[in-house]
């Protein structure tokens, strides 16, 4: 189940933060659901390969294509704390703050 978004600006900007903060690899699963997602809603051939060129973006520009879809979708769970980055729910990233690299290291 899923919630419409009703946070603060603060929360978006914190959820699009995490965004950036995700592995390439991740930005790509979440482009190849969002693909195949397209797909299926036109009836197409199911298929979850990329658009041709997207593999090889920046990735900042990666992160810009999942958020503008991400603010298309709005949508987070049900308890509105995990904000949807994919059209499954499957991908999620925290409203929360970003940690830095210096409390990522400390809690490993």
């Amino acid at each position: 189940m899923a919630w419409e978004w009703s946070h603060t600006s603060e929360a978006y900007e914190n959820a699009r933060l995490n965004v950036e903060q995700l592995p390439r690899e991740t930005l790509l699963t979440v482009l190849r659901e969002w693909a195949y997602d397209d797909r299926v809603q036109a009836g197409r051939r199911k298929s979850f390969r990329l658009p041709a060129g997207v593999p090889q973006l920046d990735t900042g520009l990666l992160v810009e294509k999942v958020w503008a879809r991400t603010e298309e979708l709005s949508l987070c769970d049900n308890r509105g704390f995990r904000c949807w980055i994919c059209p499954n729910g499957c991908h999620t990233v925290p409203y929360d703050p970003p940690k830095t690299q210096e409390a990522k290291g400390t809690e490993e």
